[in-house]
């Protein structure tokens, strides 16, 4: 394993040398004669056979001789035309100190090379005896990684930890100061990233690793997240102990304005949150029968195991920007960025599209259907499969996918058969369910469903695979994996014989904030789980529908941060209470698990 070490200022010195002496032969007439200088070829072949490197090692020297030997011949055969004229034995000293010059200035090439050859073997030989290998990144930008840890230890002690407290960080572009200021790694830059003044650095200087004064972490512009690499994730630990120390015996001094903020702060006075402020909650733009796809968007965007896995560092895979995951992705950061403004999910839908090949903003179709298509095809769009690939399909399987367990059992010959089913959504046929009557009005509850579809014996008409013959089938169902967010699918559409027409049932659904699913998982699985509360699940949303099955309209309730439940339909958000969201006429419900890691 081999870790270059890059070259230093002295290096750069020498060839600022190598410049200046090419201007200064300009300035001589050397008519007289052939200026040449040569190297003993053969005393460099002695010298590289006597040193044990590597063979990258020794195409680093080598490099760096015919850098230097070429520069001996560009004299050689230099044009002097525009000097004064000189006697000989002039020409002949001026000659002489030439090449005395340009002697030395090989000597000093070749001691660089090896002292940075020196320092390759010191670092390499250091990880060696401890038995370490060479820190390394995912991010493909940290070049230059000593230059860049020697910037980064300086912005820690100045501008994050303050060990070496100076003014604060301001963006040179806008001169505003706020904690969204980003440091530039490679040049003395600071850029805000609301304006986008960092950005603008970053396209045009080509310096795409900055830090973030707020937090003290590098933030890659070419990836487009924060990055983590071993060494400087040890340096910030080690300024944050030494900030700690150093607080312990003196503290910081208390915050005094200074001439610029004095009179912004008369102006503006102090500014204070509303409590009705909703950060991370914007509403989306219906552009053409798309309230189907909206409320269900609104949904995914208020799940807090979806929020947690976007905006953290999970979305490497996300690299295909005409895929629905990566439009999917960038939903969740255009909704978090603080703007209060209506979403437009134009490229989301064009992608969503092509992917499904269903048409999109023709016709009213199905939330729930939409839903299940959704989720299925996030499990093919990321394009090439590796890795990272593989972690974001695992995470949907156990996000968004449960078996169950069908037994099936024939009444004529009790052949058992036993098969693995897998689901996205629980549905419960509506006209199924026991229905109560109170006040002269039918209503029916989530869990009597639950009950009749996991707890009682269904009857089906079938053929024996074994018997061979057509006749009554038992079929028991039990749940046998249950993923991180569970969906209740009650569709309230059935068909009547009497009208030959589809119709909607209008029975209230009653259903509970929390649930517990114990009773419906397989005994076996259920009693190898010792927690009780690890089959309780949280109502996070519920999508509601009014009109009819042919047309109608879309909307959705989520449950937002402290509890707080919003109504959501399409650009206009509203606050709702619990109790509203309980008395709603949902078609579809959203539960995830009160207790979930990743």
């Amino acid at each position: 394993m081999n870790k270059y070490v890059n070259p230093s200022q002295e290096d750069k010195d020498i060839s600022s040398d190598h410049e200046s002496l090419v201007t200064k032969y300009n300035t001589l007439d050397l008519n007289e004669g052939n200026l040449t200088v040569t190297k003993d070829k053969e005393a460099w072949e002695d010298e590289r056979n006597n040193e044990d490197m590597e063979d990258v090692q020794e195409e680093t020297l080598e490099d760096e001789r015919s850098n230097a030997m070429e520069l001996s011949v560009d004299a050689e055969n230099m044009s002097w035309e525009n000097a004064d004229e000189k006697d000989g034995e002039s020409a002949s000293s001026s000659k002489e100190d030439i090449i005395i010059i340009i002697n030395d200035a090989l000597k000093n090439v070749e001691l660089n090379v090896r002292e940075h050859l020196k320092r390759n073997d010191e670092i390499l030989t250091h990880y060696i005896d401890n038995e370490k290998e060479v820190p390394n990144c995912e991010c493909i930008h940290f070049e230059d990684v000593e230059i860049l840890l020697r910037n980064y230890t300086v912005i820690l002690s100045f501008y994050v930890t303050h060990l070496a407290y100076k003014e604060e960080a301001v963006c040179k572009i806008c001169k505003h100061a706020n904690n969204r200021i980003f440091a530039c790694l490679t040049c003395p830059f600071f850029g805000c990233y609301e304006a986008g003044h960092m950005k603008k650095h970053v396209l045009e200087a080509k310096h795409c690793l900055a830090v973030s004064i707020h937090l003290g972490e590098i933030f890659c512009f070419e990836c487009e997240d924060f990055v983590y690499h071993e060494t400087f994730e040890n340096q910030l630990h080690k300024c944050q102990v030494a900030q700690s120390m150093v607080r312990n015996i003196s503290p910081r001094p208390t915050w005094k304005p200074n001439r610029r903020e004095i009179p912004l702060l008369k102006a503006v006075g102090m500014k204070q949150l509303a409590s009705d402020t909703l950060l991370g909650v914007r509403g989306i733009q219906n552009v053409g029968n798309t309230c189907y796809i909206n409320c269900i968007l609104q949904v995914l965007l208020h799940n807090p195991i979806l929020v947690e896995y976007f905006l953290l560092d999970k979305r490497n895979c996300f690299k295909n920007k005409n895929c629905v995951s990566y439009e999917l992705y960038n939903l969740f950061q255009r909704t978090c960025r603080g703007a209060s403004s209506a979403l437009r999910p134009t490229d989301f839908l064009r992608a969503y599209q092509k992917a499904s090949g269903h048409v999109v903003g023709v016709y009213q179709q199905d939330a729930g259907e939409f839903f299940h298509n959704l989720v299925t095809i996030l499990n093919d769009c990321c394009g090439e499969k590796n890795e990272r690939h593989a972690d974001w399909n695992r995470f949907l399987e156990k996000t968004f996918y449960g078996s169950y367990l069908n037994i099936r059992i024939c009444t004529e010959c009790n052949y058992t058969s036993r098969t693995m089913e897998s689901f996205i959504e629980v549905v419960m046929g509506i006209k199924a369910i026991l229905k109560v009557e109170r006040n002269n009005e039918k209503f029916i509850h989530l869990i009597s469903g639950l009950k009749e579809k996991f707890c009682s014996e269904q009857k089906l008409t079938d053929k024996c695979p074994n018997c061979e013959k057509k006749g009554t089938i038992s079929l028991f169902e039990k749940i046998y994996e249950l993923p991180s967010i569970v969906c209740f699918n009650v569709p309230r559409a059935f068909w009547s014989k009497k009208r030959e027409i589809l119709e909607k049932d209008p029975s209230h659904l009653y259903f509970p904030e929390v649930i517990d699913l114990s009773p419906y998982v397989h005994p076996k699985i259920r009693q190898a789980q010792k927690d009780p509360d690890f089959y309780k699940y949280v109502l996070f949303g519920a999508v509601q529908h009014q009109g009819g099955k042919t047309g109608g309209h879309y909307w959705s309730y989520v449950r937002h941060r402290d509890n707080r439940w919003l109504s959501c339909e399409d650009e206009i958000i509203k606050d709702v209470s619990l109790r509203q969201v309980l008395s709603c006429e949902a078609s579809l419900l959203f539960y995830y698990k009160r207790f979930w890691n990743y």
